[in-house]
């Protein structure tokens, strides 16, 4: 897919050593900034659902940058396409990298989810949660109310829960516990 990308670009992707797969202006809205002209799009268009196809596969390090890229089919901007390029390297760079599964303990699973409601212009909201690893997983989702994002937020994480818990049952850890942060706060503060 690379190779392709860059045959219809007609340029090498750039092989500079990014540490994530997004921009931190990730979803800073540019004012200013120009449409991509028709061939670019259509490349734009044509590339992004393969890296979503690939993402949810074997990538989820690159969910929050395919996530936002994804809402930007229709009316792609250059900004867009200097994400969708910077992502394709980082990609490129790391495709060799070994992607560990680890926790902090094997016994105890800590759950984490937390939602935030009208955080950008449009009044869009973020939820985002972690299981015993350090890599929390963004997504931009829409909800009417702060009640409504922390629904969704909890519907989001709730299933990837259980299956973790299942999935460390197959290997043979029985779980004693699964503590979700709002429930361990709860519980220190009482102590």
């Amino acid at each position: 897919m690379i190779e392709t990308l860059e045959e219809k670009l007609d340029t090498k992707l750039e092989h500079n050593t990014y540490s994530i797969p997004a921009v931190n202006t990730l979803f800073k809205r540019s004012i200013g900034s120009t449409l991509l002209d028709d061939k670019k799009a259509d490349i734009f268009r044509r590339f992004v659902p393969m890296v979503l196809w690939a993402m949810k596969r074997s990538r989820p390090d690159c969910e929050t940058a395919v996530s936002f890229l994804m809402k930007r089919v229709i009316e792609p901007i250059r900004d867009c396409l200097y994400m969708f390029t910077r992502l394709m390297s980082w990609i490129q760079r790391s495709v060799e990298d070994r992607r560990i599964i680890g926790a902090d303990d094997l016994i105890y699973m800590l759950t984490m989810t937390d939602s935030v409601h009208a955080v950008h212009e449009d009044m869009k909201g973020h939820t985002g949660g972690a299981i015993t690893s350090k890599n929390p997983v963004l997504k931009k989702m829409n909800g009417r109310s702060s009640t409504e994002t922390e629904q969704i937020g909890t519907s989001e994480y709730l299933p990837k829960n259980i299956y973790f818990e299942m999935f460390m049952e197959g290997q043979g850890y029985k779980l004693k516990s699964n503590i979700s942060c709002k429930k361990k706060k709860i519980l220190q503060k009482s102590s």
